[in-house]
């Protein structure tokens, strides 16, 4: 992307979008005894990402939601993104470079949640998008995973543009897979909080994919927990 051309980041709101998808629950990640609010892991994979990866954990670290842990996940940074993520309360993993999925599913692996965000290193949370997006799950046990609305700003944090998910309503009829396969309404990987259980269910990111590993993940998902609708807000 040229210079003069605005460097399109996502910024994900509070506000959260049903998608009733069944699941089996299981026992609570890493076994220890859950306080009254549920832990939820927010997960940051890194490579190169010194420009933005500061804000990025800072508005991880800034949620409302009062029982947080933040991974970040670098993966083969040359730049001074280690050094930058070392500075904060976080849980800094190092790879090798493996790919972003890989990175993604070291995360999945390291966390302790009961929910699970990930939040692409030069995106930002608004301070209750994690507290909206575990009270819909905690009200809606049915639901895999809840997806907020987000805008896109530019690498100054201008607004620039809002997301499809503003102008489309969904029919509360037919499963969400079908509705799936015709459009990524999701379209960011950093507007969903997930059930972690789910990924004992459908697994990780496929490591294999160079693009659209986030939509994969939707749809085998929605494969896995038949049924549903979702309705854009």
């Amino acid at each position: 992307m040229s210079d003069s051309a605005p460097d399109p980041r996502g910024q994900v709101s509070a506000n959260p979008i049903d998608s009733p998808w069944s699941y089996e629950p299981s026992a609570a990640a890493c076994g220890a005894q859950e306080p009254e609010s549920p832990l939820a892991s927010i997960v940051i994979p890194s490579h190169n990402s010194q420009a933005y990866l500061a804000e990025a954990i800072e508005s991880a670290l800034g949620q409302n939601y009062p029982v947080l842990e933040v991974i970040v996940v670098d993966n083969g940074s040359t730049d001074g993104s280690p050094v930058i993520a070392q500075q904060y309360p976080v849980r800094c993993l190092r790879l090798e470079r493996p790919g972003l999925t890989v990175a993604r599913n070291a995360g999945i692996e390291a966390c302790c949640g009961r929910y699970l965000a990930f939040l692409d290193s030069d995106d930002r949370l608004k301070p209750d998008a994690i507290q909206c997006g575990v009270r819909l799950l905690e009200r809606r046990p049915e639901c895999a995973m809840a997806i907020g609305d987000h805008i896109f700003i530019d690498g100054a944090g201008n607004w620039i543009g809002d997301s499809r998910k503003r102008s489309l309503t969904w029919a509360a009829t037919g499963d969400i897979y079908e509705l799936l396969l015709k459009s990524n309404f999701v379209e960011t990987i950093s507007s969903v909080l997930f059930r972690r259980d789910v990924f004992s269910r459908v697994g990780g990111f496929d490591p294999t994919l160079r693009a659209a590993e986030d939509y994969d993940l939707y749809l085998r998902v929605a494969k896995a927990c038949q049924g549903g609708y979702a309705i854009a807000r």
